[in-house]
Order: structure tokens, then sequence, then C-alpha cells
């Protein structure tokens, strides 16, 4: 009875776990909110041109003071702007509102979908037909038709009109204020183009064009020089000056200079690699391949003498070259130095584990020199060197 409860109880607190983990697995967290620009925040420079488009949409509340929407923070105003936008253009995907501020992908929406959201602020038309201006600030649109006055005062060229109150307008804008009797100030606080200035522009016909520049003097021709003679031609290249390392020589002087350098290039090639060259070369060669080296070896008090040219690199060792060691010395290496010609100079290398020691020196993995009557230590067998 006891057995069965136990073994229940187990299956039970088993199925238990499994549901545990199968439930701790299947529910996702709740992925965080991402914003692109967060309540009361102005990290978004981009910011002033949703204000813009919101406010020339008409998504801000009649008794809104315009001149706080210069304020690069996502305030109380502009929230209910965003929220008005969402709610009204509930139809267009993705544009959700949140408390926190402007989420990642209202943002992207927003921008997505500026031709398609409804702007609010069109005038409804009246019996006058009078034209309705709003202000306009840097990078807004609404300012082709003073763009198409412009153009035909001449203060901005043909096609250039693009509907947006960019750089070129402003100053295309500036030269008009100059040169007709208005005295406006675009510049002023970012004040930008208010309806009245707008008003005054497009209301009259009368105003100055941009003063056509006056045209340069065209120069008088030079006359014509009688032409030269062939000797006279070349007289004059030949004198004519040339930059020879950084010299402002004569040409007759520059290629006697460059026939000088060409020749003797030519005498060295054939100087150093010539037949007397190879002569030389080999004469050097020759000396120290015919150079014969004494060795007089010394080992346990017996002594022999040895003697080899130096033809090539001598190697001495238990298992490399032929150089008389009696191999019962176990502190020779297999490879224990060598002794080789390095220009003119005698040199040995060292290779072993024991090192080698030239006249009382230990020399362990590097070269010395060596001169005549020079001592080599290896291990046990003393050797001197005579030549």
């Amino acid at each position: 009875m006891l057995q069965n409860a136990y073994r229940n109880a187990k299956r039970l607190i088993a199925v238990m776990l499994l549901v545990f983990i199968f439930c701790g697995t299947s529910f996702p967290a709740i992925a965080a909110k991402e914003y692109a620009v967060e309540k009361y925040s102005n990290a978004k420079p981009e910011l002033m041109k949703l204000k813009e488009f919101l406010y020339t949409h008409g998504y801000y509340l009649s008794t809104v003071d315009v001149e706080s929407l210069g304020d690069p923070t996502l305030d109380d105003q502009t929230m209910y702007a965003v929220k008005n936008c969402c709610d009204t253009n509930r139809n267009l995907e993705g544009l959700v509102y949140d408390e926190g501020g402007i989420l990642q992908e209202t943002w992207a929406k927003l921008d997505y979908y500026q031709n398609l959201i409804q702007n609010l602020s069109t005038p409804e038309p009246d019996a006058s037909d009078a034209p309705v201006y709003s202000r306009i600030v840097y990078g807004g649109s609404g300012v082709w038709p003073i763009q198409k006055k412009l153009a035909e005062l001449g203060y901005i060229k043909e096609g250039m009109q693009n509907d947006i109150y960019d750089q070129a307008t402003i100053e295309a804008l500036d030269d008009f204020f100059r040169y007709n009797p208005l005295a406006y100030d675009q510049r002023e606080d970012n004040k930008g183009l208010t309806p009245e200035i707008q008003a005054t522009i497009l209301s009259r016909d009368d105003w100055n064009s941009m003063p056509t520049p006056e045209p340069e003097p065209t120069p008088e021709p030079s006359p014509t020089p009688a032409p030269l003679s062939g000797t006279e031609k070349a007289r004059a290249w030949l004198t004519e000056d040339s930059d020879v390392f950084g010299l402002e020589l004569p040409r007759f002087a520059a290629g006697l200079i460059a026939i000088v350098l060409i020749a003797a290039i030519i005498f060295a090639l054939v100087y150093f690699f010539g037949s007397n060259g190879s002569q030389r070369k080999g004469g050097r060669n020759a000396f120290i391949n015919e150079k014969e080296l004494q060795f007089e070896i010394t080992y346990h008090g017996h002594t022999e003498q040895y003697s080899r040219p130096i033809g090539n690199t001598i190697k001495i060792g238990r298992n490399v070259g032929s150089f008389p060691l009696n191999m019962d010395d176990r502190g020779i290496s297999r490879k224990h130095c060598e002794i080789f010609y390095q220009g003119r100079e005698l040199m040995l290398r060292d290779y072993s584990a024991n090192g080698t020691i030239v006249d009382g020196k230990q020399i362990s993995n590097t070269s010395c020199v060596l001169h005549k009557g020079s001592t080599i230590r290896i291990s046990e067998h003393l050797i001197k060197i005579d030549y």
C-alpha cells in the first residue's frame, strides 16, 4: 500500500515537473518597448521636422503656442498631436500611440506615410476664394508659390522649385529682400516665412528683378608674332631653360649632362659586370677557396694536425662534416658549430646545447670572429687555428 502511494507520488511529481518545464519554455518573454524618442526628451534632431509636419497638418490644439514649437523637446502638446494623428489615421498599419513616447515603429511609419496621413489644416474653400497661408519654417513644404515668383524675377533658377524651404530658397529670398523695399529677417529666431510676408510677396507684380551683372570687357587680341625660320626655331629650342635636378639650365647644357650621365652608367656596368669584373669577382672567390686553415687538435694529451681549405663551410659535430674529433667525447653535439668566411672575416657559429668556448669566452647559439691563433674548446677538445 505504501509502496503504491510512493510510486504514485513520484509519478505526480514527474508530471508536474514536465508541465512546469513546458510552460516555462512555451511563453516567450515580453519584449521591452523600443522608443525612438521618450517623453520629455530631445534625443532626436528630426523631432523639429516632425513637429512642423504635425503642425502644418493640423494635429495640434488650436490654442497651441507656435513659438513653443521651437523647443526640441517631446512635450505634452506634441504627445497630444501624435495621439491625434494615430487616432485619426488608425487605418494605417503601425501607427500606435504610447504614453511613454514615440515608439520606434511609429516613428518610422510617420515618415513612411507622410503622403497618406490626413491633412486636418486644409481650409474649406469660401466664396471669396482668397488664399490662406501658414507659417513655413526651415525644411517645411508649401513654399512652391514663393519659389515660382522668385524664378520669374530671376532670383532662383528655373527648375529649382522643389517646394522645400531649404538653404537655396533662403539665399534667394535674401537677394530678393536686398533689392526690394522689404525690411524682413527670415533668420531672426528661426522665424521663417510668416503668412503675412507670403501674402505680401505674392500679392504684387511690380517687384524688382535680380540685377543682371555687367559683362566683363572682352580683351583685345594680341598681335600675331611673325613666324620664325628653322634656324631661329632651333636656337630658341636649345636656349630655352629646362629643369635639371632643380636647376634652371639651357636645354643644350641639360642634354650634355644627360649624355655624360648615360656614359658613366654604361662604363660602370661594363666595369663591374663585364669580363674584367667577372675575373675580379672570381679572383676574390679564389682567395677564399684557396685559403687553407691549420688546426691543432688536442684531446686527453694527444695532439694531431689537420688542415683544409675554406672553400665551403666547415661543419663540426657528431653527425655533420668530417672534422676529426674523438666521438668518445660525449659533450659534442650532433651539430656543434661551424666555421665560415663572412666577407674577409673568419667566423664561428655555435649551435650546441653545451656551448663553445672561443678564446676563453663562452659562445652559445651566436656567432663570433676568429683570429689567427684563436683557441676553440669543444667539450674536452682544444683546437687552435692558424693560417
